[in-house]
């Protein structure tokens, strides 16, 4: 006979009315780990220059950030259908002890290597809690008190995400790079604590059938999509054979997942997910709000430092505005569609906010005010809070109980992969156009002109020429974005919201009982 838990009757996965110990503490203990997840994802940033310093490896440095974000991509898509398999609170507990593990030996590593192996099992961990979170909110919360909350968490999540290289350079200057390491080992036991002691959820009843052939599957393809995004045009020309073998392998195992999972009892990626227009039109949008986050915040701190001077610093400064946007969205939407409901329109405004801004950067110049520039990034932030919040919330509130969690989870690869493959073809974007701009130059001042800090020392006509390359190269890569979102509005002005978030869906909630058998 199957055992269950006593303590509660309610299907699998339905909210209902709990005490505070029962919800908040949790949640408390989910929010945690996504801070954990959020802040190791850029805390390396700011270090980089000491622990270069220590290991020296200055031409293989990048992969201590790299394989962090490969890792956590990788394993999205299986944590999110292991936790549809095996219950949230074991996955959960996994990916913590995980994270904590990579934390620690992270901060003894001896050298690049292992640092950047160390950070891969940090980032087996962090891919857990990002999809664990989602999916443990929606079990645990109504969908009405999913919107009211979904506000606050944006701007928790938010807020740390940008504190991280500030965090990561405080806490090398004042004890020593291996710290920002180990500052995760007393949060994540205390988020690991409140998971273990207050988390009551119902026991997964059904044998599972892991679907190893999909897990393998889908993790070759997330692979092979973050290498070429690292790569791509910038290690390797978009025509070297590496990135051609990777664009071709990438298509091959996409062909095979296809095939794979429309026989598996438990796919990793159910396909009957990609024919909900609603889910499809959710995970476009969160494909481009990651695309247009990575182009303000890669290419504007660029034009910022050669045309006005600015140094680093100074033009990471300015981005806060950004993040100041998406948290006020955060914070004013929430009630609103508590109140109001029309979540659609919402959706609509929030990305055609995010493209007015990414039209207006178009039109910066060395002259324009820094008023006038911290107005346009606030305008960005304000469209992404509003787009984050308001497609999670479409996922979260449409998606069928038992396959929650790998609908939660291609959201989150999208985003992802939005930014990964967003970043990468804005590269090739900018760089083709700037090489074609300085065409003009003598091999040595091309060189000279690819060092934004050096561009100031030019003089004359070759800093004219340097400037309007810039210009003209980032002007591109803000116009290719403002495309993006221009799809991305279409296809936001034809999901069909409801107009209050629906209950969860009774007759998938019959056939996973069905399923489960009698208790």
């Amino acid at each position: 006979m199957s055992e269950v838990n006593t303590e509660t009757e309610r299907p699998p996965g339905q909210p209902s009315a709990r005490g505070p110990r029962y919800v908040l503490l949790p949640l408390v203990g989910v929010l945690l780990a996504q801070l954990l997840a959020m802040l190791d994802m850029n805390i390396t940033a700011t270090a980089m220059p000491v622990i270069i310093d220590e290991f020296g490896g200055l031409s293989t440095f990048f992969w201590v950030a790299t394989a962090y974000t490969l890792a956590a991509t990788v394993t999205t898509p299986l944590y999110g259908k292991f936790g549809d398999l095996f219950g949230r609170k074991p996955v959960f507990v996994f990916a913590m002890a995980a994270f904590l593990t990579g934390s620690i030996l992270s901060g003894i590593a001896q050298s690049m290597l292992q640092l950047s192996l160390f950070r891969a099992l940090q980032g087996v961990g962090a891919g857990g809690f990002i999809v664990s979170a989602m999916a443990l909110y929606t079990e645990l919360l109504t969908p009405e008190q999913r919107t009211k909350y979904q506000g606050y968490f944006s701007t928790a999540l938010t807020g740390f995400a940008a504190l991280g290289p500030l965090a990561g350079g405080y806490i090398t200057d004042q004890w020593g790079w291996r710290w920002i390491f180990f500052v995760n080992i007393p949060i994540g036991a205390v988020s690991l604590l409140l998971i273990l002691t207050t988390l009551k959820l119902d026991r997964r009843v059904a044998r599972p059938k892991i679907d190893y052939a999909g897990a393998l599957l889908v993790g070759g393809v997330a692979t092979c999509l973050v290498l070429i995004s690292s790569w791509a045009g910038t290690e390797y020309g978009w025509g070297d054979p590496l990135i051609i073998a990777l664009i071709g392998g990438t298509l091959v195992l996409l062909a095979s997942i296809g095939l794979v999972e429309r026989r598996a009892a438990e796919p990793v990626v159910p396909l009957y997910l990609l024919r909900r227009p609603i889910l499809n039109i959710a995970n476009f949008q969160a494909f481009a709000s990651g695309a247009a986050m990575f182009g303000a915040l890669m290419f504007l701190p660029i034009f910022l430092q050669v045309s006005t001077g600015s140094s680093a610093t100074d033009s990471g400064l300015l981005l806060l505005p950004l993040t100041i946007g998406i948290v006020l969205a955060a914070l004013v939407a929430s009630p609103l569609m508590v109140k109001f409901g029309n979540e659609k329109w919402f959706g609509v405004f929030g990305v055609m906010v995010t493209g007015v801004g990414m039209a207006m950067l178009i039109t910066l110049t060395p002259d324009t005010g820094r008023l006038v520039s911290l107005a346009y990034t606030v305008l960005i932030g304000i469209g992404l809070g509003l787009m984050t919040q308001v497609y999670a919330l479409a996922v979260m509130n449409n998606s069928p109980l038992k396959d929650l969690g790998a609908a939660v989870s291609l959201q989150t690869l999208g985003r992802q992969l939005g930014g990964s493959l967003g970043l990468a073809a804005f590269n090739a974007i900018f760089h083709a156009r700037l090489v074609t701009e300085l065409s003009g130059l003598t091999p040595e001042q091309a060189k000279a002109a690819e060092q934004p800090e050096s561009v100031h020392k030019m003089t004359g006509n070759i800093r004219e020429t340097v400037f309007g390359a810039y210009d003209d190269a980032v002007d591109r890569v803000f116009l290719v974005t403002a495309c993006l979102l221009l799809v991305a509005l279409f296809l936001a002005l034809l999901i069909r919201l409801p107009s209050r978030p629906k209950e969860p869906d009774q007759e998938v909630l019959k056939d996973q009982l069905k399923a489960e058998g009698p208790a």
